[in-house]
């Protein structure tokens, strides 16, 4: 929402703020005091420099949380600040000349009681003889602040009815309606469900539960769209008022008596003219039962904690007087109040939000200010411990994510039934009646499953349960696999597929992040139909096996039009972490400094490779002996130029990173520039 400031200041008096003391219009956003209003819920979006008529103004843009829709409007915003900053509100009428509209409306003449669907009140007043005429200034102010452009003062009053109170009045020419009816005595006025009118051309946003005003044969959406053909002009003399509040369901009531009189006492005054009661309709079924709720001063005690600027040196916990206080600023009406307990009524601006005991704790933190609580974490006296087992299995996670596989959570049922699998008693389907013994069958499920779905990214592996039903025990295990896509390992290289070599120092490099390396023996059984019998490999470690690895086989590939390249692995992590010899690799801590990056672009001979080029910058960063400073270089070019046939162009991406301080541009530029010459250097002494 916006808020004028200089609208603010009819209300409340800026110069008791102290950061707004001497308040410049051309205030920064840093500038403005926005702790109590961020504490308290609020957002401040922007602050916007503007002149309406003639006069400065600062307007504020504030956002505020769902829950907190009765602060929507300048009535609640204003409500609020007087809470969160114990401030007065000024009681001089800002126009003295209101002072002489009555200060209460006869209401219960000629009443009749509605029920309408989704209403909780529905009124309607007339007012004839009106001028239309236009606003006066401080009228045209107030709604020019907020970005609306002034008609006239029926128009005006309307719009700034609801940017004071949040809540929309409906405007209707009464002769254009009695041209619509044959009956003109009484404007029958009223709402219904879409639904239940079936002459209704609806709109796209409008949905069958909708209410509706309903007036003969013309409909208008309830509280929002007015009637087009009984639309006010200058030519109006006889103005129909309807205010609705609907259900709370659909609409959160204000105080619908305060918003409703006080339009009509403007209107009055502005278009001078009389109120006629003769057509007056009113009808509720509102149920205006007040709230009551008990408060213990021991609860907020426990529940909001010790206080910084408690003045109890004993226990530094909120006193009595501190919490009554809070409730005082925020309009709550305490009725009894007693050393342990009072009881308050809440006010009708809070009363369909504020609910419960817990919610007036939540109230009283806000104003009280949550930055002067002291935030003291709960005492823990038993702390758990993360098991051997547990960590091996995060490590492993980690090293596969890292590698590019993505991770599968399958079920540890088997649609395999053997003597060797575990039979279920009650199992959730007859396809899955068993606990696998394996992991691998459900990968070669998976990938078909993905391959039939145009999903061809092969790398993957899952992090499961096996159960064996001859030594009785269960296990954890790592599976995966990998391959099946062409690659190019480097620009130098041509695009070929993943060998049986290249798949095993893969799982050698994983194991090695246990500080040890993996034993290989061949597998003389067949494990299954769907791998190679002559590329299956045992795992072992200290002469355990601990796990296998194997190819697919050729002849099932080409019958599920699979890639030959395919690779499996199971390992049995379960055994891993039982060995005394295995040291769970502990990380550095990373550089919280940013990276500066250079790039380089060299022409080489063929007689030069880039690799040699590469390892060339690398000895060279490395007799500078730059402490602290790690240099990484990655190849981001490598082509060769087309009217030079001996030549190529080759690029090289270098990042820099310290470990301890933020790096100056200059100085690495400096290096760069060092690096590039020794290179040149080089090349033109290979071609």
């Amino acid at each position: 929402m916006l808020v004028s400031i200089n609208w603010l200041r009819n209300f409340i008096s800026l110069e008791n703020i102290s950061n707004l003391k001497n308040l410049n219009y051309g205030l920064d956003y840093s500038e403005f005091p926005i702790d109590k209003l961020t504490l308290s819920g609020f957002e401040l979006e922007n602050l916007i420099r503007k002149k309406t008529l003639e006069e400065k103004d600062l307007i504020i843009e504030v956002d505020s949380t769902p829950n907190r829709s009765d602060i929507t409007n300048f009535v609640g915003f204003i409500r609020e600040i007087k809470s969160i900053m114990n401030l007065d509100i000024i009681k001089n009428p800002v126009y003295k000349e209101i002072k002489n509209v009555p200060n209460t409306i006869n209401l219960s003449q000629n009443c009749v009681i509605i029920n309408r669907e989704n209403l909780n009140s529905f009124l309607i007043y007339q007012i004839s003889n009106v001028e239309i005429k236009k606003s006066p200034n401080w009228l045209k102010k107030r709604i020019l602040s907020h970005g609306i452009n002034p008609q006239n003062f029926i128009i005006d009053l309307k719009n700034y009815i609801f940017l004071e109170w949040g809540q929309p009045i409906n405007l209707y020419d009464l002769n254009k309606l009695e041209k619509l009816r044959k009956n003109k005595e009484i404007v029958e006025m009223g709402t219904c469900k879409v639904e239940n009118y079936k002459n209704v051309q609806t709109s796209n946003f409008l949905e069958k539960s909708n209410s509706i005003i309903k007036n003969t044969n013309k409909i208008g959406l309830e509280s929002i769209i007015e009637k087009k053909d009984c639309f006010i002009d200058e030519n109006t003399t006889n103005v129909i008022i309807e205010y609705s509040v609907l259900d709370k369901k659909n609409v959160l009531k204000t105080n619908k008596n305060i918003v409703f009189q006080h339009f009509i006492k403007l209107a009055c005054l502005l278009g001078k003219t009389k109120l006629i009661n003769s057509k007056l309709i009113f009808g509720t079924k509102t149920n205006n039962t007040d709230r009551f709720i008990k408060i213990n001063f021991s609860t907020v005690k426990e529940i909001l904690g010790k206080s910084k600027l408690s003045t109890n040196k004993e226990d530094q916990l909120i006193t009595n007087e501190e919490i009554r206080g809070c409730l005082k600023r925020l309009n709550f009406l305490i009725v009894t109040s007693g050393e342990k307990s009072c009881i308050l009524k809440v006010s009708p601006q809070r009363a369909e939000l504020v609910k419960s005991e817990l919610d007036i704790i939540e109230e009283i933190g806000r104003i009280y200010g949550f930055n002067n609580l002291i935030q003291i974490l709960p005492r823990i006296k038993n702390l758990g411990t993360i098991t051997r087992e547990r960590k091996i299995v995060e490590l492993i996670k980690n090293e596969l994510i890292r590698a590019g596989f993505n991770e599968l959570f399958q079920y540890s049922f088997s649609t395999l039934e053997n003597n060797k699998n575990i039979k279920l008693q009650n199992p959730l389907s007859n396809e899955y009646s068993t606990l696998r013994t394996t992991q691998l069958p459900s990968l070669i499920e998976n990938i078909n499953y993905n391959k039939n779905q145009r999903n061809y990214s092969c790398s993957a592996f899952e992090i499961g349960r096996i159960f064996s039903k001859i030594n009785k025990n269960e296990n954890t295990m790592v599976s995966g696999f990998f391959g099946g896509e062409n690659y190019r390992s480097d620009w130098n290289n041509k695009v070929q597929k993943l060998s049986w070599y290249e798949g095993k120092e893969l799982i050698n490099g994983l194991i090695k992040v246990f500080g040890i390396s993996l034993e290989w023996s061949q597998v003389e059984r067949n494990i299954g139909y769907e791998f190679h019998p002559g590329r299956t490999a045992f795992l072992h470690l200290y002469k355990n096996e601990i796990g296998i690895f194997t190819q697919i086989h050729p002849l099932y590939a080409k019958k599920n039009n699979l890639s030959k390249s395919l690779f499996f692995f199971e390992i049995n992590l379960t055994r891993i972490s039982q060995l005394k010899n295995i040291i769970i690799k502990k990380y550095i801590k990373i550089s919280i400094y940013p990276k500066i990056s250079k790039d380089l672009s060299f022409e080489i001979s063929n007689n030069l490779s880039v690799k040699r080029l590469l390892s060339f910058i690398k000895k060279e960063f490395k007799y500078l002996n730059l402490e602290n400073l790690e240099l990484n270089i990655d190849i981001f070019d490598n082509y060769q130029i087309l009217n030079l046939p001996r030549y190529r162009k080759v690029g090289f991406k270098l990042s820099y990173q310290s470990i301890l301080k933020t790096l100056i541009k200059k100085e690495i530029e400096e290096i760069t520039e060092l690096l590039e010459r020794e290179a040149n250097k080089y090349i033109n002494m290979n071609k």
